[in-house]
């Protein structure tokens, strides 16, 4: 695995999350929770995010193997995420990620830590597209070293998820709408490059292969 695998894999990771949209989703979400809990729900997602990813990481390799799914046909399912979830971000911006205003007296009853596994980990910090793109990797880079190597990505990824949810309440308040939409289309345009960058490897791949049977 060469440092620009590894940079490749950051990357995809930390557009696939797009923070600027997940600050406005968070800000809308716990808008009426206590700061305390605010801060212990970032830290919950982070812990959430960190475990999805390595399992994900250690089992994902072996998964494909025991269903006889080739890892060139997963990467180009993770290239159909990519752009899929890329596309919107990019036409439409931090409003591809809008989450519904709550309601100021509904707000008391709420179980904020409930919201912390759904939906604020699963779907908002890690989609299908994200479990593909991880599982593309363990099964291109399979050795112990380089599965160390994505998991150490995977934890810092989590630092920077802790940091987004915690930023939510003061950042999206203060960063403008104008800004947030520019850096959710910034990141939809990095999502959908990546997406076309792996589906050309996948079916190249793929078809080289087969041709060659």
């Amino acid at each position: 695995m060469t440092i620009q695998d590894m940079v490749l894999f950051a990357v995809s990771l930390l557009a696939m999350f797009s923070p600027p949209a997940a600050i406005g989703s968070a800000a809308a979400l716990l808008g009426g929770a206590p700061v305390n809990t605010q801060r212990r729900i970032a830290w919950l997602v982070a812990r959430n995010y960190a475990i999805a990813m390595i399992l994900s990481i250690t089992l994902g390799h072996a998964a494909l193997s025991l269903l006889g799914i080739e890892v060139a046909a997963v990467t180009v399912t993770g290239a159909a995420a990519l752009m899929h979830q890329g596309w919107p971000l990019m036409t439409r911006g931090a409003k591809a990620e809008e989450a519904p205003h709550q309601d100021p007296q509904a707000a008391q009853t709420i179980d904020w830590l409930a919201l912390a596994t759904v939906p604020l980990t699963f779907p908002l910090t890690i989609g299908g597209g994200t479990i593909a793109v991880v599982i593309t990797a363990s099964g291109r880079y399979p050795t112990g070293l380089d599965l160390a190597v994505l998991s150490g990505i995977s934890v810092a990824m989590a630092g920077v998820v802790a940091l987004t949810f915690l930023l939510a309440g003061p950042f999206g308040s203060r960063l403008g709408a104008g800004a947030m939409d520019v850096l959710a289309r910034i990141s939809g345009i990095i999502l959908l490059s990546l997406g076309v960058q792996l589906a050309v490897g996948g079916l190249r791949e793929l078809f080289l292969k087969h041709h060659m049977i």
